[in-house]
């Protein structure tokens, strides 16, 4: 009887050893795994060999090397320089710990990922190139001056919104935000007769609006995002001898601020973080000496710029400027001034002609 009983128990581990549901690392050796997170993570997971893959990122293309084991229900992932760990429980087919998810990928479902990451990765590459100032125009009669967009019934940073968004307002609100006549009109009867005409003037002007890409800025102390000033170093020297350049504090060198516009929209300018504005070139002696003595006098001196800029598109309710070039006049005193200083130089920075 006790041979009996050895004989069933031996036959058994064999049955369990030839059964169609494998043990261990086969469970998973040889398939293809999609990894999802809450934050949006998308991998693909191929555990090719019995201790080792490969997962790529589905986002950006960009793939590493992994060890993995599995062990009854637990998987743990490493990335091959052993710096990272994941643990995964098993949950009926899927494994899941940590806010992921790791499911088998069929074909299909590798079909649609690949073309989904496709798709990411040609909008990443136009959005490289609306960020881009290269191939912007270079001279200065191309850019429409941003005043230019407004209206009597609102200001040239509403349009600019309004006419980017992805979404079309409704007719209500862009009666409210472009029409002072609908506004004032208080009969019911004359709304409704000019509503129709109204809104097609609105919507017309706003396809015009969308199709100007390259705006031009004048100076204006009120738009701080766009304030130029010669900055010094830690050492104290504004100048530098070697790069025969001068120094400029801006937004477009730091790219730290988004400026606020109190408009109906509450529009604000994000501003491109560009290091070709991080300096002014004066390669005159001459020139750069007599500007850093009005700057170390008592009056000192300030800029009046003009910004030459691309609009990129809308980030929320934040206008995203390139910006292509300055045209720099520096004058001796400060900006607050209602009437520039004396006027030292003048400066057209286009570096990217």
């Amino acid at each position: 009887m006790k041979h009996h009983v050895i004989a069933l128990a031996a036959a058994a581990m064999l049955l369990a050893g030839c059964s169609d549901e494998p043990r261990g690392p086969l469970e998973v050796q040889g398939k293809t795994f999609h990894l999802t997170s809450n934050d949006g993570a998308s991998n693909k997971l191929n555990f090719s060999g019995r201790e080792k893959g490969r997962s790529t990122n589905l986002h950006n293309g960009k793939s590493v090397d992994f060890q993995y084991t599995l062990e009854g229900d637990k998987l743990t992932v490493q990335d091959e320089g052993g710096r990272e760990s994941f643990e995964f429980k098993r949950r009926g087919k899927r494994f899941g710990g940590d806010g992921f998810v790791l499911e088998e990928m069929t074909p299909e479902d590798e079909k649609r990922l690949t073309e989904a990451a496709e798709q990411r990765k040609q909008q990443e590459k136009a959005l490289a190139q609306r960020l881009s100032p290269q191939g912007a125009p270079a001279d200065a009669v191309a850019y429409t001056l941003l005043d230019e967009l407004a209206d009597e019934s609102n200001h040239s940073h509403t349009w600019v919104v309004v006419a980017w968004q992805a979404e079309p307002l409704e007719d209500e609100e862009l009666l409210r935000l472009f029409s002072l006549r609908w506004i004032n009109t208080k009969d019911s009867f004359e709304r409704q007769a000019m509503r129709t005409s109204e809104l097609e003037r609105i919507k017309k002007r706003l396809a015009e609006v969308r199709k100007v890409t390259y705006v031009r800025i004048p100076w204006d102390r009120d738009l701080t995002q766009f304030e130029m000033n010669l900055q010094q170093s830690s050492s104290g020297d504004a100048y530098d001898f070697e790069k025969k350049s001068f120094r400029l504090k801006s937004y477009m060198c730091t790219g730290d601020m988004t400026g606020l516009i109190h408009t109906s929209t509450n529009a604000r300018y994000s501003v491109k973080h560009d290091p070709a504005f991080c300096w002014l070139p004066v390669p005159e002696e001459d020139v750069a000496r007599h500007i850093e003595s009005a700057r170390t006098s008592s009056k000192g001196v300030h800029m009046r710029s003009t910004v030459f800029a691309k609009i990129a598109g809308l980030d929320g309710n934040r206008i995203v400027l390139v910006p292509v070039a300055l045209e720099l006049p520096v004058y001796s005193g400060n900006h607050w001034q209602s009437e520039p200083g004396e006027p030292l130089a003048e400066f057209s920075l286009w570096p990217y002609k």
